[in-house]
């Protein structure tokens, strides 16, 4: 069983060799050094924007990840910030708040434009279906007589 100063330990190793590893495991003494001291500092503010954002970015128990669990909680999340809801009503006055329909555009472009009659003429041409095997086979027996001449 862990007292409270090696679970304190524990969380300074992992936060060493995983969380803050911004180098990999083949860190230079010197660079971890210098990062020590500030470890509780990143692990504090890390821990306020995970609070403050509802984000859950890594467990702090070594357990078996519970996904239903993790969707669930991340739902609700959603729900209750109302991100995804509907709200009639509400309108866009300014041409620069207005997205681009970049699926139309695409499309218009395909139709009207030169990209499909390339494509097409690229893919479509008189293509030979003749079949030339003396050509091929002249060639080997010419190599096959050079190779012929070699030997004693």
């Amino acid at each position: 069983m862990f007292c409270g100063v090696d679970k304190g330990q524990e969380h300074n190793i992992k936060d060493i060799k995983v969380t803050y590893r911004s180098e990999g495991p083949n860190i230079k003494w010197s660079y971890l050094k210098k990062l020590h001291p500030a470890i509780h500092v990143i692990r504090a503010v890390t821990l306020h924007i995970e609070e403050e954002f509802g984000t859950l970015t890594r467990g702090k128990k070594h357990t078996v990840p519970r996904k239903e669990l993790d969707i669930r909680t991340l739902q609700e999340s959603y729900k209750s910030a109302g991100y995804h809801k509907y709200v009639a009503g509400r309108e866009i006055n300014s041409k620069k708040d207005r997205a681009v329909d970049y699926a139309t555009n695409g499309c218009l472009q395909l139709q009207k434009g030169k990209i499909l009659r390339k494509w097409t003429d690229l893919r479509t041409f008189e293509r030979a279906t003749s079949e030339r095997w003396d050509d091929i086979l002249d060639e080997d027996d010419s190599s096959d007589q050079e190779d012929d001449g070699n030997q004693p």
